[in-house]
């Protein structure tokens, strides 16, 4: 399935009501980006590749950035290609939920980037660009197609608790 939206052009092999339901919503949310980041102009348009299995994210890891990536590795944004690339990790055990908060995440980095590379010609550093990208993770897509903001990404409190109760910290 393919369409551009009025922000994106989603590519998806995973379902229809996947597609429609992707198309609604990343332009629901790159409003809340525009908002957060305070980024009033016209953004180019982002490509959300999103694939219903690994081996098919494989394959289009390879075209886009000649390697595929680390099993844990849900999705990405490229910045010079204005793409984000997903899958779904479901068949791994993990729940759809997961691949909203790859999406949420991936897609946020395109205002990381107009804002901080653009205008500096710099990377921004690593601990803004990926700590702001999982604020937006905690956004939950609810099933009636509310989107809850401002959320806490608990999956990453876990992962820092963890840290810090470790005897490795």
């Amino acid at each position: 399935f393919k369409r551009s939206t009025g922000h994106y052009k989603v590519i998806t092999n995973i379902s229809f009501e996947f597609f429609e339901t992707v198309c609604v919503v990343m332009d629901q949310m790159y409003d809340f980006y525009q908002d957060v980041y305070g980024y009033n102009k016209k953004a180019p348009p982002v490509t959300l590749a999103i694939h219903r299995k690994r081996s098919d994210f494989d394959r289009y890891c390879q075209a886009e950035l000649g390697q595929s990536l680390p099993l844990g590795v849900g999705g990405w944004f490229y910045d010079k290609e204005m793409t984000v690339a997903a899958y779904d990790r479901t068949e791994s055990g993990r729940d759809l939920t997961d691949l909203w908060r790859v999406l949420f995440h991936e897609a946020s980095h395109q205002f990381m980037y107009l804002t901080v590379e653009k205008k500096t010609k710099q990377d921004p550093p690593p601990w803004l660009n990926e700590g702001t990208a999982s604020y937006f993770e905690g956004c939950e897509l609810k099933p009636d197609g509310t989107i809850i903001k401002n959320k806490p990404a608990l999956n990453r409190l876990r992962e820092w608790e963890y840290i810090e109760r470790s005897d490795e910290r």
